[in-house]
C-alpha cells in the first residue's frame, strides 16, 4: 500500500507539473477536469474507508492542487509581462 501510494503520488506531480509549467494554456482547462477526476480516484482508491479527519494523502492532494494552479498562475502572469 505505501508503495503504491509513493508510486501513485510520483505519477500526480508528474503530471501536475507537465500542466502547470508546460502544457499551453489553451489546453490547460480539459486537462485540470482530467487531473481532477484521476486525483480523486486515486483517493478513492488508497482511502477506501470513511474517515470524518483529514489524512496525510489529502494535504499532499491540497499540495497537488497548489502547485497546479501556481504553476498555471504563474505562466499566465508571466506571459502577460513578456512582449513578443
Amino acid at each position: 500500500m505505501r508503495f503504491m501510494t509513493v508510486a501513485l503520488g510520483a505519477i500526480v506531480f508528474a503530471y501536475a507539473c507537465y500542466i502547470g509549467f508546460v502544457l499551453p494554456l489553451t489546453n490547460v482547462p480539459v486537462s485540470i477536469l482530467g487531473f481532477v477526476a484521476a486525483l480523486w480516484g486515486i483517493r478513492s482508491i488508497l482511502l477506501s474507508d470513511t474517515k470524518i479527519f483529514l489524512s496525510y494523502f489529502d494535504y499532499i492532494g491540497l499540495f497537488m492542487y497548489l502547485l497546479l494552479f501556481g504553476g498555471i498562475a504563474f505562466r499566465a502572469i508571466w506571459k502577460g509581462r513578456v512582449v513578443h
